[in-house]
C-alpha cells in the first residue's frame, strides 16, 4: 500500500465502513486517511435515498458520499430479507455501493480529462458535490434524477 500511495497517477477510493464510530475508520486503507501514506486517497461514506448520511458522521475523514441505499439491480440470488420484486429486480444498499459509483465518476472525469492529474480529478469531484438537503453531507454528483424512470430506460421520465 505505501508504495501504491506515492503513485501520482493512482487515486485509491475505499469506504469508511458502515460501522464507522466517530472520527474512527473501519476499514483499510479508510484508516491510513490523513496520515499522508497514500496521497489520492478518496473516503467515501453513504446516504440513504434522500441524501442524509448513515449514522453520526462528526468527524469522518470523509469529504464525499454516495448513494448507498434503495439502489435497483437486477434479482440474482433468494435471500430471506430481500425477495424479488415482479419486473425482476430487487432494492439493495451498502457503502460498497456508494464506493462503485465515486469511482465510476472518477473515471469518467479523468477520462474526459487525461491531461489532468489525480488531484485535479479528485478536486472536481468534491466541487461538483452538492448537499441534497438543509445542512446535509457533499454527495458525489452522478448527473442521474432522483428515482427511476417511470416507463423504463429508453422511454422518458
Amino acid at each position: 500500500m505505501r508504495l501504491l500511495g506515492t503513485l501520482q497517477n493512482v487515486i485509491v477510493v475505499t469506504g469508511i465502513g458502515m460501522q464507522a464510530k466517530v472520527g474512527v475508520p473501519t476499514t483499510f486503507p479508510a484508516k491510513l486517511a490523513g496520515s499522508g501514506q497514500v496521497q489520492n486517497l478518496v473516503v467515501v461514506h453513504g446516504v440513504d435515498s434522500d441524501g442524509r448520511a448513515f449514522g453520526d458522521v462528526t468527524d469522518l475523514p470523509v469529504k464525499v458520499y454516495g448513494l448507498a441505499s434503495s439502489i435497483l439491480v437486477p434479482f440474482i440470488e433468494p435471500e430471506p430479507s430481500n425477495e424479488p420484486r415482479e419486473d425482476g429486480y430487487q432494492l439493495v444498499g451498502g457503502t460498497s455501493f456508494a464506493v462503485a459509483s465515486v469511482t465510476g465518476i472518477l473515471a469518467t472525469h479523468w477520462s474526459a480529462n487525461p491531461s489532468w492529474g489525480a488531484k485535479e480529478i479528485i478536486e472536481k469531484l468534491h466541487a461538483d458535490a452538492y448537499p441534497r438537503t438543509k445542512d446535509g453531507v457533499p454527495v458525489a454528483w452522478t448527473g442521474v434524477r432522483r428515482g427511476p424512470p417511470r416507463k423504463g430506460w429508453g422511454g422518458g421520465r
